[in-house]
């Protein structure tokens, strides 16, 4: 196991304590080629070298200097980094990111779907990372000896996202005339949020007032191909795999459960299916393991 992934680990394990955790100096990521569902806010900022893999089935490069917002539960596929790739990462918890979506996120979040990587110039970058070390210094306090902590920490986690809106402005203008790309990461949302209700087309189709039929070309437009219906069975799937990986314990007919199937046979089918092996299977090839 990695020196990184053991801290990231370690220092994840009790964020919904410490409600921020600030990783400096991460050189890689926690694994590769391989689908990763964080349910916490992490905000990565690029040092130096470059790094690419996918955030929900598109493609994205960080470089340089680049901030990258990943929203709660979707789905980042790490492919590769540069041997000199050097990031910050600043992990919020659950409960920070709903007073932070309810204070100030959530008129515009999904700007940070359709593009949760930009570049910031170098007079930006500085700003950044001194209002980053401010934040690390404020959450190294203790609740006892910082009485309003929390709520300093939430002051300065919306300072940080005010400044980084501010920085893409122009960004956003551009993206504004992209109505397919508006639809799909709506489409996205929707599965974070109802795939153990629904895995049927129409029902996301519905809730975005479309056909079925146009709403299936929108998402086969955005994604290269990839049908409306694929994609929400990678969804589930990456959701399955993620329990598989952390919950070992945990038996399938719990697994199917969780993940919304009526019974553990229709989960079965599913699982198989769609990655050509059992849940079992899976399980036992020890895919749980993070790599060295």
């Amino acid at each position: 196991m990695s020196t990184n992934a053991s801290l990231y680990e370690q220092k994840v394990q009790t964020i919904e304590q410490a409600h921020i955790v600030v990783l400096r100096d991460v050189h890689r990521f926690m694994t590769y080629n391989k689908d990763v569902i964080c349910p916490h806010f992490v905000l990565s900022f690029t040092l130096r070298g470059s790094a690419r893999g996918m955030y929900d089935m598109q493609e994205m490069i960080f470089q340089k200097n680049d901030i990258a917002c990943v929203m709660p539960n979707h789905v980042l596929h790490p492919l590769e980094s540069s041997e000199d790739y050097k990031a910050t990462l600043v992990v919020i918890s659950q409960k920070m990111f709903k007073d932070l979506h309810f204070h100030s996120f959530s008129h515009d979040s999904y700007k940070f779907n359709h593009a949760p990587t930009y570049t910031l110039t170098c007079d930006q970058a500085k700003e950044l990372m001194a209002m980053i070390d401010q934040l690390e210094t404020t959450a190294n306090y203790t609740e006892q000896e910082l009485p309003h902590r929390y709520g300093m920490l939430l002051a300065l986690v919306s300072v940080i996202y005010e400044y980084l809106n501010y920085y893409r402005r122009e960004q956003d203008r551009e993206w504004e005339k992209d109505r397919y790309t508006k639809l799909f990461n709506r489409f996205c949302d929707l599965v974070v949020s109802h795939f153990r209700e629904s895995r049927e087309v129409s029902f996301y189709a519905d809730r975005l007032n479309l056909s079925p039929k146009y709403f299936s070309k929108v998402i086969r437009t955005v994604t290269n191909g990839i049908s409306a219906s694929d994609w929400i069975d990678q969804y589930v799937v990456a959701q399955a795999k993620r329990i598989l990986d952390t919950h070992p314990t945990m038996t399938i007919e719990e697994i199917a459960y969780r993940l919304g199937f009526s019974e553990q046979t229709s989960f079965c089918r599913f699982f198989k299916r769609v990655t050509g092996v059992t849940a079992k299977q899976y399980a036992s090839n020890g895919t749980n393991s993070l790599p060295n």
